[in-house]
């Protein structure tokens, strides 16, 4: 297991196959609505909070669970005030297998939101800042090119720091300009 402090409001808890297996739970069989997801999920917070101070006691708590490899995964936790969520941009993820699929995405999509590219694990990841009326759109028009699609900051933030960045700014006009 590893606890990662990534901000003020975030944590990241990496859990891998023998994580998972002590912890009696797997990947796909965590439901926020089953007893035994939350057990482990307040096991995991209380761990967090002797590790790492992170407290969500008081806040409204935001929980992202992400597939990583076979038999891990990557969960993810942001702290906010229901007011500072409301007014926050999260950035729109899109995972793509191939390069050929994302030249192909970013073709198909009729927007140019702020974006940037990262590569993680043979995959790229399409960053996007949508105004909340855009989202359906894009995701409709990027759904058979690319693979989960996940809002978070806190992702991003996993991205920046263990992962490539390949575009930094205006990923899209950048592809769409010199991949037609």
């Amino acid at each position: 297991m590893e606890i990662k402090r990534i901000s003020q409001h975030g944590l990241s808890i990496y859990l891998n196959a023998a994580d998972l297996e002590e912890l009696g739970i797997t990947y796909e069989a965590l439901d926020y609505l089953c007893p035994h997801t939350r057990l482990v999920i307040q096991q995991l917070l209380e761990t967090a909070l002797a590790q790492t101070g992170f407290d969500p006691a008081g806040h409204r708590l935001l929980i992202e669970a992400y597939p990583v490899d076979e038999d891990a995964c990557l969960l993810l936790f942001t702290l906010s005030d229901k007011e500072e969520r409301a007014e926050s941009t999260e950035p729109t993820l899109f995972l793509f297998s191939s390069f050929e699929l994302l030249r192909q995405g970013c073709r198909q999509l009729k927007l140019t939101p702020p974006s940037t590219l990262y590569w993680q694990k043979n995959q790229y990841i399409l960053a996007l800042w949508l105004e909340d009326r855009q989202l359906p759109q894009a995701r409709e028009q990027l759904a058979p090119f690319s693979g989960v699609a996940a809002d978070s900051s806190l992702l991003l933030a996993e991205l920046k720091e263990h992962d490539r960045c390949l575009l930094a700014q205006s990923a899209l006009e950048k592809l769409r300009r010199y991949f037609p």
